[in-house]
């Protein structure tokens, strides 16, 4: 019976040997794996970022010419079409638009013999 006894506490001594081997190998491989990941996430990162922040050399020119072309038509003065103007009489016609949105309107109260089958 002691026989027994000391070779499973042997085998369970090496169960645990082998268990914790496994468990160190598992972490190298893992560190080693998200050490791999990382690598190549900050490269991708760095690749895209290098493609968005370098610009062609002929950009900077492209974007003067983009901005003096809209200031030249923001402040151009000379074009012949006309402006829109609104003016509240012919917009809503003379009424008198303050009045109305500062007092609402009550909707007119239904008449009694318009719906008989409510009365009962």
């Amino acid at each position: 019976m002691q026989d027994k006894l000391d070779v499973a506490k042997d085998r369970a001594v090496d169960y645990a040997f082998y268990a914790s081997d496994a468990w160190d190998d598992f972490k190298e491989t893992f560190s080693d794996q998200s050490q791999t990941v990382s690598d190549r996430v900050r490269d991708a990162a760095s690749q895209l970022g290098d493609k968005t922040l370098n610009h062609p050399a002929d950009s900077d020119d492209t974007d003067e010419s983009l901005r003096s072309e809209l200031a030249d038509v923001s402040s151009a003065d000379s074009d012949d079409s006309d402006d829109i103007v609104l003016n509240s009489e012919e917009t809503f016609g003379g009424a008198d638009v303050a009045d109305e949105t500062a007092t609402p309107k009550t909707d007119p109260k239904p008449d009694d013999d318009t719906d008989d089958s409510q009365k009962d």
